[in-house]
């Protein structure tokens, strides 16, 4: 209740835009209970009770406006941070995908001779596979790419890697 009172009283002497700066800044000033206290004998002086209550409701609507505010601005904040904190595995998953995939392209003559499941734990999981069935055996062409980015392609014959194009 104090710092209503206080609020009025910063409102009574004209100190300028002290509920519209940031709440920290409005806070210290509701916290100085020596100035409210060396003013109340001069606000008594200069306006009657009804005036002073209509200012001081005034100021309490205004406190609790900025008090929302806060509480806004915070729930707002943890809602971002909670989004951040869901995103950061999708992140490390994509930038392990992205490593995987570059290593490939810088180092394709080590995919050569692995089979298809020692290709997809070196490279990541592949964009689509394109089969060819012969009387031979099967061949595939994996294409592997990055969205609006490089792409390079692996061959292989009966689950062997055999080629790489980049």
């Amino acid at each position: 209740m104090w710092k209503a009172r206080l609020a009025v009283i910063i409102l009574a002497l004209g100190i300028d835009g002290a509920l519209a700066e940031p709440v920290a800044n409005a806070q210290k000033r509701l916290d100085d209970w020596r100035a409210y206290r060396a003013a109340l004998p001069w606000l008594y002086q200069q306006f009657d009770k009804s005036q002073l209550d209509e200012i001081e409701r005034s100021n309490i609507r205004m406190l609790e406006a900025a008090k929302a505010a806060v509480e806004e601005e915070k729930r707002q904040r943890a809602a971002a941070a909670k989004a951040k904190a869901a995103r950061k595995p999708q992140e490390h998953a994509l930038r392990e995908r992205e490593r995987k995939f570059f290593e490939c392209i810088w180092h394709p003559d080590s995919l050569i001779g692995l089979t298809r499941d020692q290709l997809r734990e070196k490279c990541g999981y592949w964009d689509k596979v394109n089969r060819t069935t012969t009387a031979s055996g099967v061949r595939e062409q994996i294409v592997y790419s990055m969205v609006s980015g490089p792409r390079f392609y692996v061959y292989t014959e009966n689950g062997i890697v055999t080629a790489v194009q980049n």
